[in-house]
């Protein structure tokens, strides 16, 4: 059964990987910037609803571009809360992965602060989305009926410690270019970050599935023995 969304009110909810971005310059009035998941699909969040791929797709291209996707603290709508802006999201095979810029502001800096604490003590911030319903169907997920949203309208990110959907993560936080007392922290690799990325989607898979893949990689990407 499928049915239609009109109402206009704002839902939050929120998705795992770890990055470290690399140091080119900021522009101004940008202090930090931040790395993450921000929504994975097809995963029952505490809300028991989950996110069909491509739900976010018209959106993004709207909003994303136009820098008009705020990066917020908690879900406030406080302007003290409105810490960043969300300057790149794309669509990857089991979520959205995004980056955005911190404002050099006392709560864009307090902000970028908390991220490479939260990121160097090893522990664990997510993402949330704050959305519009557009539509959705029902769909049943290990017997129960969950609501499977097929397109929504994203209205903010907040960066959250609790985010409700599995599979959200805080990968990377970046400084600006001014000196600092603390040693850099060495930047990853192209290969270490799509690996990170690559665990990340694996989590989010049931245990069937994961293992289908993995064979199906095994078998794909065995080396031959061609010389010797």
């Amino acid at each position: 059964m499928r049915k239609t969304h009109t109402a206009t009110v704002l839902r939050t909810r929120g998705p795992e990987v770890r990055i470290e971005l690399r140091a080119e310059a900021l522009p101004p009035g940008v202090a930090g910037r931040l790395s993450g998941i921000a929504l994975t699909f097809d995963q029952v969040d505490t809300y028991g609803t989950m996110f069909a791929p491509g739900s976010a797709t018209r959106s993004i291209k709207a909003k994303v571009p136009a820098k008009k996707l705020p990066l917020m603290i908690d879900h406030s709508y406080e302007t003290g809360a409105h810490v960043g802006v969300v300057t790149r999201m794309e669509e990857l095979d089991g979520g959205l992965l995004m980056t955005a810029d911190l404002f050099d502001t006392p709560a864009g800096r307090a902000a970028k602060e908390y991220a490479q604490a939260v990121i160097a003590a090893g522990a664990y911030a997510g993402f949330s989305i704050g959305f519009v319903p557009r539509t959705s169907e029902s769909i049943m997920v290990d017997g129960r009926a969950v609501e499977r949203f097929t397109e929504i309208e994203l209205r903010e990110v907040s960066l959250t410690p609790m985010p409700s959907v599995p599979g959200t993560d805080l990968l990377g936080a970046r400084a600006d270019a001014s000196p600092s007392t603390q040693p850099p922290a060495a930047a990853r690799t192209d290969a270490e970050l799509l690996a990170v990325a690559a665990r990340a989607a694996l989590d989010a898979m049931d245990e069937a599935a994961r293992a289908a893949l993995l064979d199906e990689l095994l078998t794909a990407y065995r080396p031959t023995d061609a010389t010797r």
